[in-house]
């Protein structure tokens, strides 16, 4: 009887199993066939909040899921499915009854973790990423982003963050709480504080869409330009995406068209969402064409240094190029910053007083005075003109005689002017005298020899006064 009983529940089981594959639904799909299942409704890839303007506060990301349909929902077979960019997978089960109207997943490392319905252990990933809704094997919903810059293909921000719906790909604003001291209104958070201005490009070449505006994110968190704009002659152009750490972003073309070179002081700011100027760039009168307006560092009081740069790296680290580079056979001239022919030696001037030419480069060099000198070779001597060390020619029997009134120099071959003064005017008269070195010399010698005998005398002082004593002795006696 038991066993009968056992075998009939077996192909009851049985029975209902091959009906709900033969009819293509999965078991307990009923329910959702019936108009009531689950969509995705807002998906956050992690986000941060700007506290006392500087403080950061990471509210981690959130998944959440929305009730199609009226009535209770079985939970049972419903999988929350996160794809990475490499491909690598995670999943979340789902349990229970939704009686409600959504769900809030959060991750587990997030401070709100327990204020929601479920807590998954992966993190979602700001850059890139796919959220998927199954129920069973089949995908229900799905949502993936990429951090593009655009808004359309970003998704989610909770309370005072836009948020963006999954279904629609449209952004809405949460209604704004009502603060019972300040009154209503909506509660807005600095989100792009902290970047900066590095580059600017004014003075095309051909056309508006060469022109760029460079910002750059010097922190070491991710930044929301959601909200944030750049503000040019009164009108705004609206950011939106994300600037990852150390990262740089150039926008360019569209719209905004800056003048080239301003006769009076042009400047553009970037404002947040709530309106505040963040950071400004100016650009005066002088802009020279093809050359951007770049930060090339900073001054001992940590002001920006921002110069005319001939290397544009727009979405790049700058790089201080000052002068444009030359064509083959061309040099640069500092004096204007043009590129010239290479110069002849044959053409130069020549050079002021107190320097020379030097042959090497073909540029003047101050003459270095002679005292700092080394002296010259054995065969060399100093040219007066240069103070270079120069060799002395060689006596050759082709040499002429000198010029009247003048002499050759028996150190360098070269005729010199005879001088006037011979000395027939003076009266010379022999002086003798003693080499000092020498009477210095015996002196050392005879105090060498007295301390010699002095020496000798007192150490064999006993000796030599023995005999004495005998002899003293015997005449006493």
């Amino acid at each position: 009887m038991l066993e009968n009983m056992q075998w009939r529940l077996l192909i009851l089981v049985l029975g209902v199993l091959v009906g709900s594959v033969i009819g293509g639904l999965p078991v307990g799909a009923e329910d959702f066939e019936s108009g009531v299942g689950l969509e995705i409704y807002a998906v956050n890839g992690g986000y941060t909040v700007k506290v006392d303007d500087r403080n950061v506060l990471n509210n981690w990301d959130f998944i959440e899921l929305m009730k199609v349909g009226e009535g209770e929902i079985d939970l049972a077979g419903w999988t929350v499915k996160y794809t990475r960019s490499n491909g690598t997978t995670d999943v979340l089960a789902l349990h229970g009854v939704l009686v409600g109207e959504a769900l809030l997943l959060r991750a587990k490392g997030s401070p709100q973790k327990d204020d929601s319905n479920f807590i998954y252990s992966f993190d979602l990933a700001v850059a890139e990423g796919k959220v998927e809704l199954l129920y069973f094997d089949e995908v229900m919903d799905a949502v993936s982003w990429k951090s593009s810059k655009s808004a359309d293909e970003r998704y989610a921000r909770e309370d005072y963050y836009p948020v963006l719906d999954a279904e629609r790909n449209e952004w809405w604003e949460p209604e704004a709480e009502e603060d019972e001291e300040a009154g209503a209104g909506e509660m807005l958070y600095s989100q792009c504080f902290g970047l900066m201005f590095t580059e600017l490009y004014s003075y095309f070449e051909n056309d508006y869409d060469e022109q760029f505006v460079e910002i750059f994110n010097p922190t070491d968190e991710i930044i929301e330009l959601n909200g944030c704009a750049l503000r040019y002659k009164n009108k705004n152009y609206v950011l939106s995406g994300i600037i990852l750490p150390k990262e740089y972003l150039a926008f360019a073309g569209g719209e905004m068209k800056l003048t080239k070179n301003p006769t009076s002081s042009n400047f553009m700011e970037l404002i947040d969402i709530t309106g505040e100027v963040v950071a400004r760039v100016e650009w005066k009168n002088g802009q020279k064409k093809g050359l951007s307006w770049a930060l090339i560092g900073e001054d001992e009081a940590g002001a920006e240094i921002w110069a005319l740069s001939y290397a544009r790296t727009p979405g790049e680290e700058n790089i201080y190029q000052e002068f444009r580079t030359c064509p083959a056979g061309k040099v640069i001239n500092p004096a204007t910053g043009n590129c010239v022919n290479l110069v002849a030696t044959a053409t130069l001037a020549e050079c002021g007083p107190g320097k020379f030419r030097n042959p090497e480069t073909n540029r003047c060099k101050a003459i270095e005075t002679a005292a700092a000198l080394a002296p010259c070779a054995e065969g060399s001597y100093r040219n007066p003109e240069t103070n270079r060390c120069k060799k002395i020619a060689v006596p050759s029997a082709g040499l002429g005689p000198c010029a009247e009134g003048y002499e050759r120099n028996p150190e360098t071959n070269r005729c010199r002017k005879i001088r006037e003064n011979n000395g027939a005017d003076y009266g010379v008269a022999q002086m003798s005298y003693s080499d000092k070195s020498a009477f210095m010399a015996y002196g050392a010698l005879a105090a060498v020899a007295t301390s010699g005998v002095l020496y000798i005398g007192f150490q064999f002082r006993k000796e030599i006064v023995k005999p004495f004593r005998l002899v003293f002795a015997k005449i006493r006696a």
